[in-house]
């Protein structure tokens, strides 16, 4: 009687070892099958960031920034740059200067300080109104042509049509300016 007991036993511990055995097989399964999707999704993870205005949805990639991305990003920096007075420039070409690639951040650096100088010593304000975006997204490359309207203290000045290139290059999912110049106006520049 003793063995037969000792032998049901033997079989239910037998049993519940099994059914312990599958489970842990299976939670192994399930932790590489997790495992494997997160392999593929860390190469294909989107860094979403916002401009300070948003008027069409956009996405980043590590490697890459869609055509609304550069140039919502692009209609921010034309802000900051151009939309200035005085008072305001100092800290306008600071904000931009932190999107800058470190690369080219003195030669546009020394740019920006000689427009602030000219700028406080004229006493000069200036509005851009962007008229046309034209963005290369394989190149990272967009250009802004829009309407500059300026004042010397109280006088307004004509407007005059500009064109601005902006170049930018990405490293590890951030945007970073390269160059931000003038250009002649040209139907298509890119």
């Amino acid at each position: 009687m003793k063995h037969a007991i000792n032998k049901s036993l033997l079989e239910k511990i037998i049993k519940q070892r099994n059914g312990y055995l599958v489970l842990a097989s299976g939670l192994v399964i399930l932790t590489l099958a997790m495992l494997l999707i997160i392999a593929q999704l860390i190469n294909k993870q989107s860094t979403i960031i916002v401009p300070p205005t948003i008027n069409k949805s956009f996405w980043v990639t590590k490697n890459s920034a869609s055509s609304e991305y550069l140039a919502e990003m692009s209609s921010f920096f034309t802000e900051l740059r151009l939309n200035v007075t005085p008072h305001s420039i100092a800290k306008q070409h600071e904000m931009l200067l932190r999107y800058v690639a470190p690369q080219y951040y003195g030669k546009l650096k020394t740019r920006l300080i000689s427009e602030a100088e000219r700028i406080k010593k004229s006493n000069i304000s200036t509005v851009f109104y962007p008229v046309d975006i034209q963005v290369n997204q394989n190149n990272l490359k967009v250009t802004i042509i829009g309407d500059l309207k300026s004042f010397i203290g109280q006088t307004t000045l004509p407007n005059h049509r500009k064109a601005y290139l902006i170049t930018y290059n990405f490293h590890h999912g951030h945007l970073y300016v390269t160059n931000f110049k003038e250009v002649k106006h040209v139907k298509n520049f890119l």
